[in-house]
Formats: C-alpha cells, sequence, structure tokens
C-alpha cells in the first residue's frame, strides 16, 4: 500500500478545490507532463480516492478513504502530507494500529529494513504521529514505538480506510474481508476458494475440532506457508463472538509452547480469563474448563 509523492500533491489539490478540475490543469498544477496524468489518476482510482465526472473532469471521490484523506487534510493542513504518507510509512504505521512494538518486531513484521524504520521512526517521531515508550529497566528491545492516535486520529482512519478497500480489491468475489496486514489479507467466504486455509478452517490439523456449524470458510492471499503462529493470529483476529473466543483459548492451552512469540492485544484477555478474571465478550474460566476436559488437555 503506497501513495506517491504526486499522488498525494493531486490529492491535496482536489481537497481544496470547490470544483472539479480538467486533467490538463492538475498536470500543469502538479508539475508533471499531460502525457503522464492519465496513469497517476488509473491509479488513484483504482485505490477509490477520485473520480471523474461526465466531462472528464476530475473530482475527489465520496468513498470512505477518499473523504477521510479530505478531513485529514482539514485537520492537518500545515503538516507535510507528502513526507508522511511516501514510501512504506504506510505499512509501517498500520503495523503500529493494535500494541507497542520494538523496532525488531517491525521489521519480522513488514520486511522493511530496520536502517529505514528507525529512518521512519524518527521523521514520524519529530511529527508527533509516533510516540516512543522506554522501559525503566533496560534490556533488549528497551524501547517501544506506538501510533499517537490522541493527535493523528485522522491519518489513523484514512489508513483504515484506504487499508480496508485495498483488501477487498483483492479478494475473491462474494468473500468478506476481515482484515488487510499490507502485504497480505484475511477473508472468510461461504465458497471454497483458491486461498490458503487459515484461522478456524484448520484448527482441526493442529488437536483443536471445533464442534460446531461452520458457515464461513477462512483464507488468507497470497497462497504461502503458514506456522502455527500465523494460524492462532488470523483466529485472533477473526474471532468475533464468545464461541469462537472460547476456541482461541483451546488452541492457546493446547498449543502454548508454540505460540511463544505471538504478539495480539487479545492475549491479554486470554490470560486474564485463564487466571479466573472476568473479562467482557469472553467465555468465564469455568466454561473453558469445561471445555479442556473434551479435549482432555
Amino acid at each position: 500500500m503506497k501513495l506517491s509523492k504526486k499522488e498525494i500533491t493531486l490529492l491535496t489539490l482536489l481537497a481544496q478545490s470547490k470544483k472539479p478540475l480538467p486533467p490538463r490543469d492538475v498536470a500543469v498544477a502538479i508539475d508533471v507532463e499531460y502525457s503522464s496524468i492519465y496513469n497517476i489518476l488509473y491509479r488513484l482510482e483504482r485505490k477509490g480516492l477520485v473520480d471523474r465526472d461526465e466531462f472528464g473532469r476530475v473530482l475527489l471521490s465520496i468513498t470512505p478513504q477518499a473523504e477521510s484523506f479530505k478531513r485529514l487534510y482539514y485537520a492537518h493542513q500545515s503538516s507535510p502530507l507528502n513526507r508522511i504518507l511516501t514510501g512504506r510509512k504506510l505499512e509501517l504505521l498500520l503495523n503500529l494500529d493494535q500494541n507497542p512494538k520494538t523496532a525488531d518486531e517491525i521489521q519480522e513484521d513488514t520486511k522493511i529494513p530496520i536502517s529505514t524504520i528507525y529512518y521512519y521512526l524518527k521523521d514520524l517521531m519529530k511529527l508527533g504521529i509516533v510516540r516512543r515508550i522506554t522501559k525503566k529497566t533496560p534490556s533488549k528491545g528497551t524501547h517501544r514505538y506506538i501510533f499517537n492516535e490522541i493527535l493523528w486520529e485522522d491519518l489513523k482512519t484514512f489508513l483504515t480506510e484506504l487499508s480496508k478497500a485495498e483488501g477487498i480489491q483483492k479478494m475473491p468475489p462474494g468473500s468478506i474481508l476481515i482484515k488487510n496486514y499490507g502485504n497480505s489479507i484475511l477473508f472468510k467466504s461461504i465458497r471454497q476458494q483458491d486461498a490458503t486455509p487459515t484461522s478456524f478452517s484448520v484448527y482441526d490439523k493442529y488437536g483443536v475440532s471445533l464442534f460446531l456449524m461452520r458457515t464461513s470458510n477462512y483464507y488468507t492471499l497470497p497462497k504461502r506457508y503458514l506456522s502455527i503462529m500465523d494460524v492462532f493470529i488470523h483466529s485472533l483476529d477473526s474471532a468475533d463472538d464468545i464461541s469462537h473466543r472460547l476456541y482461541c483459548i483451546i488452541f492457546y492451552i493446547k498449543n502454548k509452547q508454540k505460540l511463544g512469540g505471538v504478539r495480539h492485544p487479545m492475549l491479554k484477555d486470554i490470560k486474564n480469563v485463564l487466571n479466573g478474571k472476568h473479562v467482557n465478550g469472553f467465555p468465564t474460566h469455568e466454561e473453558v474448563m469445561d471445555r479442556v476436559s473434551v479435549y482432555a488437555i
């Protein structure tokens, strides 16, 4: 998920404009050859960010991602959006959407070179987009980084909407997007799909059979080998009711030693349940223990 400086300049121009603009005027305004403007417009149309009216004039789309860009622009008019949104910064910021991470953890998730990550983080901290959290006790990975949603809520909304839209484009027809991870997507479908099964659809391979009617099949694209940690993370992101979360907890108990490297905000809730605490939206400790006996764990 990337935007070029010219694309961001064009979006900013349209956000400022009170009327649709002819492509030739847009080319002049963003300083590109007229012959090149249609390639830029095509890429932005594919992302659902711009449209053209019946006269071929260019305007911002009325999609959630375009509307959220307009709000971002007006909320941060003095901020250098063409610096914030270019390169792989979008991918890095999306990776910080759940919990604080070290630079090494970001690199592991995104495959962005570590030197580039530090360069991006330094720049984003200057702008107040990312905050650094430092542990009191020095250790490996002392510094963790988190998206500053308080100051940059409109940026977070834009990233989320753009990511969602791009994920939907990659999905087979008739599927429902669960999450776009940037370099892969997680989705469900009532039909069989030419994709890699994951989440609850492969729990039985790891000793946890689901004793419920499965109305959806869970998949990820692109097709690839998945580790047990990948499958577990996908199920955590797929769990939208108590019964699914119960199976996530059973899976965690049964395969705990293989899941030590998993980082996910739901893990805190799972551990609280296993310690006997009440967590809204999760099964009770007693319900978990009753089901554990079924699996002879």
